[in-house]
Parts: C-alpha cells; structure tokens; sequence
C-alpha cells in the first residue's frame, strides 16, 4: 500500500496461498488451522521467511512414513529449502500436486535424490551452506 493508493501493489505469501485454495474451492486457513491446532506428537511444521512459506507433515504407515508438503509457497529454489528444514530423514518426500496435476494428487520423490539435486552443500560451497543455515535458523522458532 502506498499514502496515495489504498490498495495493496503486491501480495503476501499469506495472501497468495488464500487466493490459490479460494480458486480451487477451499479454505486455505482451515489447512493453517490444522497445523496450528497441533500438539508436537502430530509432527506438522511450519517454516517461514521473507520469500517462502512452507507447511509440512510426517505422514504415511507407520513402517514406510514420509514427509507431506501441504504447501510450499514463494520464490528461489524451495525445493533447497527443503532439505534444510527436515527435522531428520525419512526416505520419501511427498508434494500435493492438485492445484497443477489434477490427475495425481500426490507426487513422491526419494528425500537421497532430493538431496542430491538441492541439498546438502559440498565443502566447495561451504560458504553458501553456511549462510543458508543461518537464514533458516534465524527464521526458525524451534532452532
């Protein structure tokens, strides 16, 4: 918003979520709810920062769990993001695909190729891990 138009010029990542679940025909706070209504046993995660909101769960049977992205909203390489927001591995990853492939509502991804793609630095970029974990401790609570 500026002094001499009311309206907003961008949105939030808050805003965009809403407006990308209203266009599907849901309620994205009921999805914020469910994470926020959580006692830690439920194991859900919300992780935010300046350019990405990221809402996740273990889920799954018991002997072959995954992490769920329910949502993971932003801009840069979320997927790096990820990895570092894990709170230990297990060896999938889950994405809700719906609002893009309606066909499938689900699309797995092995948490090893993940890594290899997106995570984890190697020594030769140390540097860059080093500021990327400090981001993401700095924007997390739990940390």
């Amino acid at each position: 918003m500026s002094i001499t138009n009311p309206e907003p010029t961008r949105l939030t990542l808050m805003d965009q979520a809403v407006i990308t679940y209203h266009r599907m025909g849901e309620n994205f706070l009921d999805l914020l709810d469910f994470y926020l209504s959580c006692h830690p046993e439920g194991e859900r995660h919300i992780r935010t920062g300046p350019n990405f909101f990221l809402l996740f769960r273990k889920d799954g049977p018991a002997d072959d769990p995954y992490w769920l992205i329910d949502y993971f909203g932003g801009s840069g390489n979320l997927l790096s993001r990820m990895t570092e927001f894990m709170p230990y591995h297990l060896d999938r990853v889950a994405f809700v695909r719906y609002a893009k492939y309606r066909d499938k509502e689900l699309r797995f991804i092995k948490t090893s190729k993940l890594i290899k793609y997106y995570g984890i630095k190697t020594k030769s970029s140390a540097s860059t891990s080093s500021a990327a974990h400090a981001d993401s401790a700095a924007s997390d609570p739990e940390g």
